[in-house]
């Protein structure tokens, strides 16, 4: 499936998941879902979003690229009121950071495929196998698993790989902070 803006993905998705999702505990999902941002200029949704936390969690996760400190648990979560209560629950900082994997692999895709253009090996790993090994240690753990990077024609694509993600509460916010990475590296 290809978009045009993450808009209209995000309405065509949720019909489609209203309509051929099958219930899976308390959610409704659908397996193997693959669509293209044609554009990923047109990555912000045009509905009521908080968008506050979205633009603040994007700096918060670049911060460490851009020379500062990798700092968890950030300033998204201010924005974000159920979170307080997960910070809490982590014991003042957030059991993962997108930053604090960002820090060093940002750079290093971006000098790869500066050096070869047609690399197939600028991938950033966001999942850390501890998370499998030591389940009972971590209350939260990413959905995001990669970003990987190939230019083609002159292009810069970003595929990411995810192991699960709400379409209603995370669909845009990813399409937009997965999109503002994929700027920041082109």
């Amino acid at each position: 499936m290809e978009f045009k803006t993450t808009t209209e993905a995000y309405l065509k998705l949720s019909r489609k998941v209203r309509e051929q999702g099958l219930l899976e505990a308390k959610t409704r999902e659908i397996l193997n879902v693959n669509f293209v941002l044609a554009d990923p200029s047109q990555n912000l949704l045009l509905l009521r979003k908080n968008w506050k936390w979205a633009f603040q969690e994007v700096f918060d996760r670049m911060s460490s690229v851009l020379g500062y400190d990798a700092y968890n648990p950030g300033l998204a979560w201010k924005y974000r009121t159920n979170w307080n209560k997960k910070l809490q629950k982590e014991g003042g900082t957030f059991d993962y950071s997108y930053g604090e994997h960002y820090c060093h692999q940002v750079g290093a895709a971006i000098k790869l495929l500066k050096k070869q253009k047609t690399h197939r090996e600028a991938i950033i790993t966001v999942w850390n196998k501890q998370y499998l090994l030591d389940m009972s240690q971590y209350q939260r753990r990413p959905c995001t698993l990669q970003l990987h990077f190939l230019i083609r024609s002159k292009k810069l694509h970003c595929f990411v790989y995810m192991r699960t993600n709400d379409l209603v509460n995370l669909l845009p916010y990813d399409i937009f902070h997965h999109s503002f990475v994929q700027f920041f590296i082109a």
